[in-house]
């Protein structure tokens, strides 16, 4: 009997963006629609960032498998304009309630 097996390389990045945010992010067809959750851990986790940064903010996507390129580019878009000022990482961090954190998010 002669078994045959295809290894394929599959390079696996960190979704840890630096600036203490992570990004991890998926498609599944379990997923009905776009989400995203977020999370705040103030004391960080290591999360493998490109500048070794502990992440302490961290938005999770979902999305449904079928728009899982073009909606989640969307999704990265407008965390990615928001995420980029120094003053709303800080009010994300600084923020008491939950919504407050809310509030925010509205914002995008």
């Amino acid at each position: 009997m002669h078994l045959s097996c295809n290894w394929y390389a599959v390079r696996v990045w960190s979704t840890g963006i630096g600036f203490g945010i992570a990004i991890p992010h998926g498609k599944s067809a379990g997923v009905s629609y776009p989400r995203v959750a977020f999370g705040r851990k103030l004391e960080g986790i290591d999360w493998n960032s490109m500048d070794d940064e502990k992440a302490k903010l961290i938005f999770m996507i979902a999305v449904p498998e079928e728009q899982a390129g073009n909606e989640h580019l969307k999704i990265l878009q407008a965390l990615s304009r928001k995420l980029i000022d120094d003053s709303f990482r800080a009010q994300l961090l600084d923020a008491k309630t939950k919504d407050e954190v809310i509030s925010l998010m509205n914002t995008m």
